[in-house]
Order: structure tokens, then sequence, then C-alpha cells
């Protein structure tokens, strides 16, 4: 990350990270966008601010030299994971960097994340308006994301990997 350069944090939340980038990068215009108005009130006062959802930005064409998204692709439906990154490629200039921070699923797990967090959901009434997808939330294998990076016209790079293990209490 370089001086004057424009860092976007994609499906923010409370921008933790957007935070730190300010805090680190004085010097770079550091935007934060969510789609709930209620997580980014809860995002610091000093950050430029956006809602909208990452699947429609209201952003022009190569607007950004850095993205982020951590821990949040899995929260859209499966349908619009592949939507979303093409819209952030959309709005990376043609030499800039996007990091995605996701859990990746495999033929083991694939199935059985994905029941777990869609029957929270459900129990907890959180999706009622993500229409009737077979799993509002959906933790992609592998195989579907370096599908869908290529798909949107991304050079996929795996950069760290790594197995974990949730204890249910």
């Amino acid at each position: 990350i370089k001086d004057g350069q424009k860092i976007l944090e994609a499906m923010c939340g409370t921008a933790l990270l957007s935070k730190e980038l300010q805090r680190l990068f004085q010097k770079c215009q550091n935007y934060a966008l969510d789609f709930s108005q209620g997580m980014l009130n809860m995002a610091p006062e000093e950050l430029k601010k956006v809602q909208a959802s990452v699947v429609a930005m209201p952003f022009s064409n190569e607007s950004f030299d850095r993205i982020f998204l951590r821990s949040a692709i899995y929260d859209l439906p499966k349908r619009m994971q592949l939507k979303a990154l093409q819209e952030i490629n959309r709005v990376l200039v043609a030499d800039g960097v996007f990091t995605l921070q996701t859990y990746i699923t495999t033929d083991k797990t694939h199935n059985a994340l994905n029941d777990i967090v869609n029957i929270k959901d459900l129990a907890s009434g959180q999706c009622q308006d993500m229409g009737k997808e077979e799993y509002p939330r959906y933790f992609a294998k592998l195989e579907e994301l370096t599908a869908w990076f290529d798909e949107a016209g991304f050079v996929f790079e795996k950069a760290d990997e790594f197995e974990g293990v949730i204890d249910l209490l």
C-alpha cells in the first residue's frame, strides 16, 4: 500500500480493518462499504462510510487500488458470490490487489457447515429476507471459489491455507 492510494473494505461490518488501515495509512483514502447502516453506525466516525451492496457498488470502474473482503462473502447466497467478485473486479484498478479472507469447505465439511449456519439463521429469524435459497449463507469449496475468480477475471493466488477445528461446547 502506497501513499495516495484508494482502499476499500467491502462488506466491512463495523469496519475494524478499515479503522486499522486508516491508522496505518493516513495518506490513503480509506472507504468502508456495508449493506447494513446499523453496522456502519458502529464504525469509527473518521472513516468514509458507504451504505451499499457489494453486488452493486456506487463507484466508477477502476476506482480502488486495494480491496479487502474478510470473513463475509459467505454471508451472501451462492448465486450472489460470483456477482460480488465481478463487481469487485469492476471497481479495482487494472494492477490492483484484492484480498479475500474466507472459510473454505471440503467434501467432508461442505454440507455440514452450510447446514449448521443456516439452521442457526432460520432458528433466529436472521435470514427471513434472503429468499428461498437452499443455503441463504453459503460456504464454498476451493474449486468453486477458484472457478468464480477465473470467471470474474481475477488471477487467483492462494496465499495461505490452514485447517482448523471448531470445538462444539
